[in-house]
């Protein structure tokens, strides 16, 4: 496992708790605010503490407030339900004593039944046919030394965009995007680790889909942008030490919120996971 890989997983996954309220550090990925994909990854890992059995098949969260990066956070879980085939938890996350997220996640023991998958998804080129995402990084930091601080902060998943625009003034596209997503570094064995980096990965550039058809980054300084809700299903076990092709659109953006939809896929077109969020994008200079 690589350092940074490792270092990731140790903050999210949090370990230390007395009567189910737990305590976490943040992650630094250059953003003034915390990323909601680590507090989304943090309150399942803290949740998944408190079942025996099961693995979380959908969850369903609210961002309340901006998080601050430089405090630390305080998940309370709620033990709601437990049951013989699914068990329920809620989770509240608190800075300062305000609740900033909360998120109700379910529990599945797993079944055989029947199956099925729509098969009209298009694959791109494979992974190895485009750059990284921090190589695109590194080149926009190199052009431009105001953001050069950007080059230093270490990934620790690799993403490579099939349809980079840039990151600031790009131009118009469909609200459409892929990516190939996995870990930097070997993963262990573990489902809920699994699971955890994924809905950390699934905030990554999700709402950012919803901006392609008006030609403007979530980036750009007169852009306010911040998630509002997120739900999550998985729908299969993940593997983050392979591939996964990440497909997002947004069908639609009105009243400067954009709503926005995901679908991990393995490379052999198996749909492992969805995810959905609506997103507030609001225009500073009107």
């Amino acid at each position: 496992m690589s350092q940074i890989l490792e270092q990731l997983i140790s903050i999210l996954n949090v370990e230390s708790s007395t009567n189910d309220k737990f305590i976490a550090r943040n992650v630094n990925i250059g953003l003034p605010r915390v990323y909601g994909g680590q507090v989304l990854a943090q309150a399942l890992f803290t949740a998944s503490q408190t079942i025996d059995g099961m693995l979380p098949h959908s969850l369903h969260a609210y961002f309340l407030r901006l998080g601050d990066p430089t405090t630390p956070i305080h998940y309370e879980v709620d033990r709601i339900r437990d049951g013989k085939s699914f068990s329920t938890r809620r989770i509240v996350a608190r800075q300062n004593d305000h609740a900033i997220f909360n998120m109700s996640c379910s529990y599945h023991k797993g079944e055989e039944s029947k199956s099925h998958q729509r098969s009209n998804v298009e694959f791109p080129s494979g992974p190895e046919a485009y750059k990284s995402l921090e190589t695109h990084r590194n080149e926009f930091a190199a052009a431009h030394p105001a953001f050069a601080h950007i080059a230093n902060i270490p990934m620790p998943i690799e993403i490579r965009p099939v349809d980079f625009l840039g990151f600031f003034q790009p131009k118009k596209a469909e609200a459409t995007s892929m990516a190939w997503v996995r870990a930097n570094g070997t993963v262990p064995n573990d489902p809920i680790i699994h699971r955890g980096l994924l809905a950390f990965i699934s905030d990554m550039g999700l709402l950012g889909t919803a901006a392609r058809p008006h030609g403007f980054s979530l980036m750009e300084p007169t852009i306010m942008a911040a998630s509002l809700d997120h739900s999550m299903w998985f729908h299969e076990d993940v593997n983050l030490n392979d591939w996964l092709l990440y497909v997002t659109d947004s069908p639609t953006m009105q009243s400067a919120r954009g709503f926005t939809r995901g679908e991990f896929f393995t490379q052999e077109g198996k749909l492992v996971a969805s995810t959905a969020q609506e997103g507030l994008i609001r225009e500073l200079t009107r």
